[in-house]
């Protein structure tokens, strides 16, 4: 996971594309599992939602739950999944 956290956070204006690139190739080869109370779950899908000055993407809704790694933010939802 530390893998995964270090590209999360070298993500830039200039290298979103490539980051978010390596970060999905990871998550789709099944290098990393969702556990939930011992139910896998492997990752098949992903979307990426960055907010910058230069990328003032109005879909992300900037939740303060989406600054912190490791945290599932899942939009007009109750739930929440954390990483160990």
């Amino acid at each position: 996971m530390k893998e995964i956290k270090d590209l999360v956070f070298q993500i830039n204006d200039e290298n979103s594309n490539e980051i978010c690139q390596k970060i999905a190739y990871k998550l789709s080869r099944r290098e990393y599992q969702l556990d939930i109370n011992n139910h896998i779950f492997n990752f098949t899908e992903l979307e990426f939602y960055i907010y910058s000055d230069k990328h003032p993407d109005p879909y992300v809704h900037k939740n303060e739950i989406q600054k912190e790694f490791g945290k599932f933010y899942i939009a007009h939802s109750r739930w929440k999944l954390w990483w160990h």
